[in-house]
């Protein structure tokens, strides 16, 4: 096909005979469609102008590790396609706003934000083959019409008198109904979860927010007295000398039985072993470990602290309450094979006592300031829907009892690079399931700071094991009353069910497909979830 001496006009009917004749990339077409309509309307071509207007697009189609060096790689392939249409490119604007801010933030407002993108959402989207292996890890995916329906059913089950009333007539249930009922991806609010350090929360709920996170236990336990004796020890850490001085200090703390005291026997050995980490200076490459080196060397010697309590602490294993919601209802239905049951996507970490999991964790190796798009998703949807699942299971092993649903807690650590914080999910009230989150605190990478940054997380990890000890006792208090055995017939007593988790099993498998018009999806294949813009090749 020729096109060195076309017009901007010239170009357009060849742009349809390409479509006809060729494969195209659907981030190509995206773009193709971008350049066409401004060559129709005789505009200039800017690719700054496509940043600015497209951030969203942008945003979810690029790699995770690729979203800081963003325009490098998509003025490459615009340029690229805009070649191959023979249509100039005006020079890049100089003193344009920097387009990299905008991704930063965008990437946050896409999961914490209930709003719809509109500029997004109006291009036509295809989807790809529904999954049960999804657990909205990867993105904040477009609800399928399935996942509204569901979505209405768990709020129509609600009954009213068991709602949180906030004001007099508002109930927070509604709200979160409304807001659900018009976004179009899915959100907490749709598992009727609320997160809240959510912005959303703050506009809607205004003056009232205070009063819903504080409402019932919402504070984090005081740690043990012997505990806070321990960290206290350090307060006279002098100028210099810092790190013998922490080693002396150490020494000198004890000796514990582990027995009789395995919090305080586990601490010492924990602090003596990240004290051995500063003396061998072991931080200074920390830039380059992989996120099993932070998870070896940081967190699961954190893991110890738990052991005490008979929790086992086991990482990467499918998580069994979200598998009981994914495929627990599962019968024959006369009409189609009984499903399989898929591997779902497994926490870096889960806590179980007595076949009943406690709390969870993600980890990644993100080291910037600026959370990168994995450590968003994860810790303000994919982990807020594996803790409620959680949350459920432990409410039905404590047979649904409500006074006791109201006491259970589930905690999650969220751990990227060096930092930490917990998210903390409880039940206060209705059929929300609340998340609180801590500050995050920063394993320092010099042991001036071991006193002020480090111990702050030890007693983070003590008072989450505090947390998690509460809920085992309440289950299992719970558990003491005696049931009559018969036939199990639908039960006319009156129990506590929360609304489950959206389920997974009717969201897209991957990422949203932009192409030009859904005629055109049977011509183009579908490119990987991970898809990299630096690749100009047809799938």
């Amino acid at each position: 096909m020729q096109r060195r001496n076309a017009s901007r006009n010239d170009c357009v009917p060849g742009y349809f005979l390409f479509l006809l004749t060729m494969e195209t990339d659907p981030i190509d077409q995206f773009i193709e469609k971008y350049i066409l309509e401004k060559a129709v309307e005789k505009e200039q071509v800017s690719f700054t102008q496509f940043l600015q207007t497209n951030v969203a697009f942008v945003v979810d189609h690029t790699d995770e590790g690729q979203l800081d060096t963003v325009e490098r790689v998509w003025g490459s392939r615009f340029g690229s396609v805009a070649k191959k249409l023979n249509v100039p490119v005006a020079p890049r604007q100089r003193d344009a706003p920097r387009f990299q801010e905008a991704v930063n933030a965008l990437a946050k407002q896409l999961i914490t934000s209930a709003k719809p993108l509109q500029e997004y959402a109006e291009v036509s989207t295809t989807e790809s083959a529904i999954s049960n292996s999804v657990a909205s890890k990867d993105n904040s995916h477009i609800l399928t019409a399935e996942a509204k329906i569901e979505f209405e059913e768990n709020y129509s089950k609600m009954e009213k008198t068991l709602k949180w009333e906030i004001r007099n007539g508002v109930y927070l249930e509604d709200l979160m109904y409304q807001i659900g009922k018009v976004a179009t991806h899915e959100h907490p609010v749709h598992s009727f979860i609320l997160d809240v350090g959510d912005p959303v929360w703050k506009k809607e709920l205004k003056d009232m927010l205070h009063e819903v996170q504080t409402f019932g236990d919402w504070s984090m336990p005081a740690l043990k007295k012997p505990l806070q004796d321990f960290f206290d020890a350090y307060n006279n850490q002098p100028e210099d000398n810092v790190l013998n001085f922490l080693i002396k200090k150490t020494d000198e703390q004890g000796p514990f039985d582990p027995y009789t005291n395995p919090d305080l026997y586990k601490l010492k050995n924990i602090v003596q072993q990240f004290l051995g980490y500063y003396v061998d200076d072991v931080f200074r490459n920390v830039h380059l470990w992989t996120e099993e080196d932070f998870v070896s060397h940081i967190w699961a010697p954190l893991d110890r602290f738990f052991q005490s309590s008979k929790i086992l602490t086991t990482r990467n294993q499918t998580c069994i309450a979200t598998s009981l919601r994914l495929y627990g209802e599962r019968s024959i239905s006369g009409s189609a094979s009984v499903s399989g049951k898929k591997a779902s996507i497994r926490p870096d970490l889960l806590l179980v006592h007595d076949n009943i999991e406690y709390g969870c964790a993600e980890v990644g190796k993100n080291l910037l300031l600026v959370p990168d798009k994995k450590e968003i998703v994860e810790s303000k949807l994919h982990s807020p829907k594996i803790m409620k699942d959680v949350l459920n299971a432990e409410i039905a092993r404590a047979r649904s009892d409500v006074s006791t649903a109201r006491k259970l807690k589930v905690i999650c650590f969220n751990q990227t690079g060096l930092t930490m914080s917990v998210s903390v999910m409880d039940t206060p009230a209705g059929y929300v399931s609340r998340i609180l989150e801590t500050d995050k605190y920063t394993v320092p990478v010099q042991p001036e700071y071991i006193v002020s940054e480090l111990f702050p997380i030890l007693k983070l990890v003590l008072k989450a094991k505090d947390i998690v000890d509460r809920s085992i006792t309440a289950t299992q208090h719970s558990r003491l009353a005696a049931d009559e055995p018969g036939i199990r017939l639908e039960s006319t007593a009156q129990k506590f069910v929360l609304p489950p988790s959206l389920s997974t099993s009717i969201l897209a498998a991957t990422r949203k497909r932009n192409q030009l018009n859904p005629s055109e999806q049977s011509q183009s294949k579908r490119r990987s979830t991970k898809s990299s813009p630096s690749s100009s090749s047809s799938s």
